[in-house]
This record gives structure tokens, C-alpha cells and sequence, in this order.
């Protein structure tokens, strides 16, 4: 399986922030168009957000060694959500984390705590951007 996470890299900010984002060159289009697809079909965020590359290049890491369903469904069980409440607030304050949310309201039988929402919330959009992935790698293995 090709590896992709090798297209990323962390940067720097003026204020000392770090940030994930891809590489200025080398870069393959359908990679470029599936972070693209993601940001804008997604989660309908037209600026590149740290999240979602973060997210993007960590489901690469993981499932880059899967080779079938069944191991693709154990990396998706293996989703964390932010263990700091800061992290989990700062997402939840992203415009497309309130549908999560939401959804994560509804399914949840027991009536819990903000942090126990967005953590579930936060879970759902990961396994988003993973499916995203998996359906990427699939396509692109099997046109090699």
C-alpha cells in the first residue's frame, strides 16, 4: 500500500503554535483533492483547519497497514476523542462540529455530561474523515 503520510509535514507559526498541513511540492493531486473533498464536502470548512489535516494524516498512519474490512473496522474502533476538555470546547466551537453534536445528543440513552457529548460528537466526525480515507486508499490500490 502506498504511503501518503510521507506528503505531510508540521510547520511552525510566527506565535509558536505547530500545525499540520502538506507538503509546498510532490504533493499528488487526488491526494490534494481528497483533503479538499473532505474540508469542503465534509465539513464545509473552505479554509484548510488544523483538525482536519491532523485527522487526515493520522488515519493514513493507521490505516495504512490495513488490507481488509476487518482491520479498517478495528483502527475505527480504536478512535480516541481529545482527552483535554480545552481541545474538546476548541472543536466544538467549529462551525460543522454542531450536527456531531447534535447526533451525538441523539443517540446517546443516558443524559450526559457536555464533555461525554462532544467527546461522542468529536468520535463521529473522526470516523467521517477515516471512512474518507479508506475509501481513498481502496480506490487508489486498486488502480495500481
Amino acid at each position: 500500500m502506498k504511503d501518503y503520510t510521507d506528503n505531510f509535514e508540521v510547520r511552525i507559526r510566527a506565535n509558536g503554535d505547530h500545525f499540520s498541513c502538506l507538503k509546498d511540492a510532490g504533493v499528488p493531486d487526488v491526494l490534494r483533492n481528497l483533503i479538499r473533498e473532505i474540508h469542503l464536502n465534509e465539513f464545509y470548512d473552505a479554509f484548510p483547519c488544523d483538525w482536519i489535516y491532523q485527522q487526515i494524516y493520522f488515519a493514513f498512519e493507521r490505516l495504512k497497514e490495513c488490507d481488509c474490512e476487518a482491520l479498517y473496522w478495528g483502527a475505527v474502533n480504536e478512535i480516541q476523542a481529545d482527552i483535554y476538555s480545552n481541545d474538546l470546547f476548541e472543536w466544538a466551537k467549529k462551525d460543522y462540529a454542531s450536527n456531531y453534536i447534535q447526533e451525538a445528543l441523539e443517540e446517546m440513552e443516558e443524559v450526559p455530561t457536555i464533555n461525554q457529548v462532544i467527546e461522542l460528537a468529536q468520535q463521529r466526525a473522526i470516523e467521517v474523515i477515516y471512512q474518507q480515507v479508506w475509501d481513498f486508499i481502496q480506490k487508489n490500490e486498486a488502480n495500481q
